[in-house]
């Protein structure tokens, strides 16, 4: 607010479309402002013989690496103020100069004989003042290092009618004259949802009115040089809506417990540091030469002007040829190069507001006739393998040929033909690798590609024998991390489970009942286990536990031609499905209670297998009546067709089911000569039924996963003993 003039024009930046169009009259709607005691200052000094009114980049990167430890020394104090997220980008965009501080020492427009500057940093009125400006004082003794000004409760910026930028989302509470604070001029405040108020004043043009909302780097208003001004810039002020109480954004960086005005609330600036609301420059920008073309992958920045990249700009030198690609991708393929000549390429993002400055340029690369590199490598884990799959990218001269795929540690490599995805087999369980794919055609191989996100392939345990006697195959739920409860039917053709955690495995107990099919279990809420059965009078029955005790048997009617099958997708939801007595899959749910039957259909000649990945998601695997492994899925909206995974499973087999993330699906079989068959899905396709471990069993397998990476499997063995082992 301090009367000055400016003898330097500031750099006048404009992004975005038409210029705006003023706003009509002052509209202004209720607020919690009040008077700030604001008076005219009693002289005005020139901009050109400023003394830095900011600490210096070395100096500000110091304070910075030591700004946290002052902050958690802060927090601890009883004195200090609760520390906000940090929400703003500066009003403007382009170096401007700052002609007056904050002053942490009574920022109220009272003058005591000195300003404090967030950084500790004070100016004293008896080192002298300011000739030409009553309220600038030294910071040294008799020296001309003046801090302004005495009172200053926001921050001046040499804005010379220029766009005006709100620094964050939020609406409208004034748009005109402050009839509060008639000294700062044609005024726009913006309430913001968190709680605090931004100020905009000595304004020329207003491009808002009261009520409206506004976001992060809209232009709103034009600087100048209304209200007590003497020369046109931009007042910034920030408060605490509530109590209308000035705020420092930049908060106090000082020694810790030394702000001498406790209300401020930490650092208001999106990353620590007043940015403007436009991203930063991509980094590790990198080029990968093809025919007359070139891959141009970056990594995005490190901060994107606090709303999202929309998009990048990739340019070529020389020739400046520009191609666009969305903001969610980090590479594009420059075409129309020319063969035998060296390029180097930038690459600018761009959000809602603007563009950022350029990325340095990449090393250059000179274009040929081979294949681009294959993009999107994507490694997951299986036992002693891994399932690796890729994006094709530009073919180059000619059509592509092939595909290697190479494994590090080891250097190990595989063609893949012309497929896209493969089993890489041979790696050690609990290693962890990464790999990279070229591509190749009639003029060479392409460069690796970038390489995949590691892999570490499963580390199997060996078939531990947990005792009983089943009459049954097993189920296995899992309520948490580390725990496991298995259920069975018994010789004497009632219930039985025991569960596994941290102390190790329980005892088997009796939950009675009288079962005439294989068991299955959900845990659809937190400690809550849900399990259901067929009946002797083939109905469903459920038997619930509630973290604490079993709950009794309860029918749910139906009539049944197989054991069921249950998933849970979330708190309190639970699918269940069996074999009707056509033979089809039928499906029913309860989410807060019972649903239908409605019928799914296929030909089962087992008990299925259902899963849930994830909100909205089903799996459901059965075996056909060809004998056959078989998919279908729930997508959130629509039941998929039924798909075949091929594979031959013995008479009256079912498979089992489980996800240990979205995308992830394991089944597991017993095959004709009793083996345990393996077959995986990684989101794209199916890895394909391998046999995973030659040892014997007699029943379906059930399967669970506690979390990422994990799977047990329990199986009966040939004593009819319930047998586990681990996959981690």
């Amino acid at each position: 607010m301090r009367k000055f003039c400016f003898a330097i024009a500031a750099t006048l930046v404009v992004l975005g479309s038409a210029e705006p169009v003023p706003a009509a009259g002052s509209t202004q709607v209720a607020n919690a402002e009040r008077p700030e005691h604001l008076v005219p200052a009693s002289s005005a000094h020139v901009a050109s013989r400023l003394a830095p009114q900011m600490p210096s980049d070395t100096a500000l990167a110091r304070l910075a690496s030591t700004r946290l430890r002052t902050q958690t020394a802060a927090a601890a104090s009883t004195a200090a103020a609760s520390v906000a997220a940090p929400f703003l980008t500066r009003p403007y965009i382009g170096y401007h100069v700052i002609t007056s501080v904050f002053d942490h020492c009574n920022p109220d427009y009272t003058t005591d004989g000195s300003v404090c500057r967030f950084d500790g940093t004070v100016g004293l009125r008896g080192y002298g003042v300011d000739p030409s400006f009553s309220r600038g004082y030294a910071q040294t003794p008799g020296g001309g290092d003046y801090l302004y000004y005495d009172g200053h409760n926001g921050w001046d910026y040499g804005l010379s009618y220029e766009n005006v930028r709100a620094a964050g989302d939020g609406v409208v509470s004034l748009a005109g004259a402050d009839s509060i604070n008639p000294c700062f001029g044609q005024t726009i405040i913006v309430n913001h949802p968190n709680g605090f108020s931004t100020r905009y004043a000595h304004l020329s043009s207003i491009y808002v009115g009261a009520g409206q909302s506004v976001s992060r780097g809209q232009v709103i208003a034009g600087s100048g040089n209304t209200g007590c001004s003497s020369g046109p810039h931009l007042h910034f002020g920030v408060y605490v809506t509530s109590s209308w109480t000035a705020i420092d954004p930049w908060g106090w960086w000082g020694a810790a417990g030394g702000d001498p005005w406790s209300a401020d609330s930490g650092n208001l600036w999106l990353t620590g540091s007043g940015q403007y609301p436009i991203p930063w420059a991509p980094t590790g920008v990198t080029a990968t030469p093809a025919d007359s073309a070139a891959v141009v992958s970056w990594t995005t920045p490190g901060f994107d002007g606090g709303t999202p990249i929309a998009s990048y700009t990739v340019t070529a030198s020389p020739g400046g040829a520009t191609i666009s690609a969305p903001g969610t991708q980090t590479s594009a393929v420059m075409t129309g190069l020319t063969n035998g000549s060296q390029y180097t390429f930038t690459v600018t993002a761009i959000d809602a507001i603007g563009s950022g400055p350029a990325s340095s340029a990449s090393a250059s690369v000179t274009p040929n006739g081979v294949p681009a590199p294959p993009t999107n490598v994507v490694g997951i884990p299986g036992a002693g393998s891994a399932r690796v799959s890729w994006t094709p990218s530009f073919a180059g001269a000619s059509p592509i040929t092939g595909y290697t795929v190479t494994g590090s540690p080891g250097n190990l490599s595989v063609d893949a033909g012309l497929a896209t995805s493969l089993d890489f087999p041979g790696l050690t369980n609990g290693t962890t690798y990464r790999f990279m794919v070229t591509a190749k055609n009639a003029v060479g191989t392409s460069s690796p590609s970038q390489p995949s996100n590691s892999v570490t392939p499963f580390t199997a345990s060996s078939w531990q024998p947990l005792t009983g006697v089943l009459s049954s195959s097993p189920a296995v739920v899992s309520t948490a991390s580390g725990r496991l409860d298995v259920f069975i039917r018994g010789s004497d053709q009632r219930l039985w489970h025991r569960s596994f955690d941290s102390g190790g495995w329980t005892s088997w107990e009796s939950l009675g009942g009288v079962l005439d099919s294989d068991p299955t279990a959900a845990a659809p809420g937190s400690g809550r286990i849900d399990v259901f059965v067929r009946g002797t009078d083939k109905q469903l029955w459920h038997l619930p536990f509630d973290g604490t005790t079993w709950g009794n048997w309860e029918p749910l009617g139906g009539v049944l031609g197989s054991g069921p099958a249950v998933s849970s997708w979330g708190n309190g939801r639970m699918d269940i499905f069996v074999r009707g007595t056509d033979g089809a899959v039928w499906h029913r749910a309860y989410d807060g209670g019972w649903g239908v039957w409605d019928r799914l259909g296929g030909v089962v000649t087992a008990d299925p297998a259902a899963v849930s990945w994830g909100p909205g998601r089903l799996d459901v695997v059965i075996r056909g009546s060809d004998s056959a492994l078989w998919h279908k899925a729930w997508t959130g909206s629509h039941w998929t067709n039924w798909e075949s995974l091929g594979g031959v499973l013995p008479a009256g087999s079912g498979p089992g089911i489980a996800s240990w993330g979205p995308g992830r699906l394991d089944v597991f079989v017993r095959s004709t000569n009793d083996n345990l068959w393996h077959d995986w899905f990684d989101g794209t396709s199916w890895s394909g039924l391998k046999r995973d471990d030659p040892n014997p069993f007699s029943a379906d397998p059930a399967v669970v996963s506690w979390g990422q990476g994990r799977i047990d499997v329990f199986v009966r063995g040939t004593d009819s003993g319930l047998w586990h082992k681990s996959y981690d």
